[in-house]
């Protein structure tokens, strides 16, 4: 379960590398006055693509996280009774 958030992270990582070391905006020049400018245009629907699968991985290990406290704190499953009587006992006794 949790190998595809391991994927995903891999997957992340290497789509991150890629992007933060390369020059993926194309500025406007101005040839006349001999200038550019930095427009801001940059296209990181890759980058999305990967974060989307990250946090497609992340919900199943989420999930099963989920799963696996819900059935720690099943009374028919530990033997102990609901709600901590034992916590009020003591609350209640000072």
């Amino acid at each position: 379960m949790h190998g595809t958030a391991l994927d995903a992270w891999s997957a992340l990582d290497q789509v991150l590398s890629v992007e933060i070391n390369s020059a993926v905006e194309n500025p406007l020049l101005n040839a006349a006055a001999e200038d550019h400018h930095h427009h801001g245009g940059f296209h990181l629907a890759r980058l999305g693509l990967a974060l989307d699968q990250f946090r497609l991985g992340l919900l199943g290990t989420a999930e099963l996280s989920t799963t696996r406290l819900g059935i720690l704190v099943e009374p028919a499953f530990t033997g102990l009774p609901p709600f901590s009587p034992k916590a009020r006992t003591a609350a209640a006794a000072s």
